[in-house]
């Protein structure tokens, strides 16, 4: 969903969580914004999510993120560099202490 009327419309339908989709787009602030009135909802934003923004939307109200290609380097996974990968998912962990 991207709209708040969206984003109610799932919710409504029974979706426990609602994926928001594209974080680039939006801001931790716009879902901290629709979780004002809305804050029995639980919001996974998705498409823009990276170890720089990623507590910024912990804190906005986040439950959940979606950052498959920021959390996977395909660079790192091609060369079979599981030392890197594990050290970059250690980032993302560091980026939310």
């Amino acid at each position: 969903a991207y709209t708040p009327s969206e984003i109610y419309a799932c919710w409504k339908a029974g979706a426990r969580m609602v994926k928001v989709f594209p974080a680039s787009a939006l801001s931790p602030s716009y879902i901290k914004d629709v979780m004002a009135p809305l804050n029995d909802l639980e919001l996974m934003p998705t498409g823009g999510v990276t170890k720089d923004n990623l507590k910024a939307y912990l804190n906005a109200g986040a439950k959940a993120f979606g950052m498959g290609g920021y959390l996977f380097d395909r660079a790192i996974i091609e060369k079979k560099d599981w030392q890197g990968l594990a050290g970059q998912l250690r980032t993302f962990k560091m980026a939310l202490d």
